[in-house]
């Protein structure tokens, strides 16, 4: 049985979070090709060399992507339906991360090196021009191959993480059932809190300092002129909001954590009541607001500091409890490419 720092030293954990929404075509044709191979060729539980990424946000994914480089054999487990994470458009509406600063440095490289067209939303951020769907469709095409099952599980769920002379053993559940794999290498690309509802080597993990956010984003499509040019952001009876005018359509964020997630409205009417008042002031417009139009989820943070959250993983790499990146001058999904490329040399 390997030693713990051994055990440890095997392990490199990244922030990626995920959201789960509709499923788009791509995810759709991914699935299809997956369900097909699996008729067509086995899955062996025996992965050897292959790096098991956990997670398949644009954490995992930007990980795959550099190991595809490097001719590194590698799977994705995504417990989700569908890859991304945080990003998510659609039918020119954003429903995840959009705006990125100009010093976010490792996404325009990436946008370069994907030939990706970028288009600025002010003097100092910028978007993708078609979406930030289309990154996340580039990055699938080129880490997929010609078999995606071969790359990519989804609805894969990571349980238990143990130890066993040079392997791990890793325990994932399924729509079916429970399935089994050994590796030698793991790179989690996960959240903090879901990082912690992992079961490693009977670790207890859990961080009782966690901060829970719930945010819905609101599109409110065919916005008037005098909107197009505003961006606003605000605080009302503990609800945070932000407002930005993007391709046709206002992309307002709501969100509120402690007993402030109380008093986030949820209903249709009730929502697009409080947007007309608080973010577009005035209660006069009509919005006629679908459901399609409105996206919730849940996020969770540590309020631990640095040092607390890296001793608490036995010195696993957790990022975004990690001060070192300078958030302050990068997105937080800047910092996260930012680390894998710190890491992913020393990891291999």
């Amino acid at each position: 049985m390997q030693n713990r720092r051994q055990f440890i030293r095997k392990i490199s954990v990244a922030s990626g979070g995920s959201l789960c929404f509709a499923t788009l075509s791509s995810t759709v044709l991914l699935q299809g090709c997956s369900t097909l191979d699996e008729y067509l060729i086995t899955d062996p539980n025996d992965l050897n060399d292959t790096v098991v990424i956990v997670g398949g946000g644009i954490t995992g994914l930007y990980a795959a992507f550099q190991f595809k480089k490097r001719k590194i054999p590698f799977k994705i487990f995504e417990s989700s339906h569908r890859l991304g994470g945080k990003l998510l458009s659609n039918q020119n509406y954003e429903y995840g991360a959009f705006e990125f600063l100009n010093s976010d440095k490792n996404f325009l490289d990436l946008a370069k090196e994907l030939s990706l067209k970028t288009e600025k939303l002010d003097a100092k951020t910028w978007t993708f021009k078609y979406g930030t769907q289309e990154l996340v469709e580039k990055i699938s095409e080129r880490i997929a191959g010609v078999l995606p099952s071969r790359q990519i599980h989804f609805q894969s769920r990571l349980l238990s993480v143990n130890p066993l002379s040079s392997y791990f053993k890793l325990n994932f559940a399924t729509e079916k059932n429970d399935k089994t794999y050994l590796s030698k290498k793991i790179f989690i690309a996960l959240p903090v809190s879901d990082f912690q509802k992992i079961n490693i080597a009977g670790n207890n993990l859990q961080d009782k300092n966690l901060t829970i956010t719930d945010y819905i984003r609101v599109i409110v499509p065919h916005t008037k002129d005098k909107d197009k040019d505003s961006t606003r952001s605000g605080k009302k009876n503990g609800i945070d909001f932000s407002s930005r005018f993007h391709r046709g359509a206002n992309h307002i964020t709501l969100s509120a954590s402690g007993q402030g997630r109380e008093q986030l409205p949820q209903a249709i009417e009730s929502i697009e009541s409080w947007v007309s008042e608080n973010v577009l002031r005035s209660n006069k417009l009509n919005l006629n607001l679908q459901a399609e139009h409105i996206y919730k989820w849940s996020d969770k943070s540590s309020t631990s500091s640095s040092n607390e959250i890296i001793e608490s993983k036995n010195r696993a790499i957790v990022s975004d409890g990690l001060n070192s990146l300078n958030l302050a001058q990068n997105s937080r999904l800047e910092s996260l490419l930012v680390h894998v490329n710190r890491h992913i040399d020393e990891f291999l």
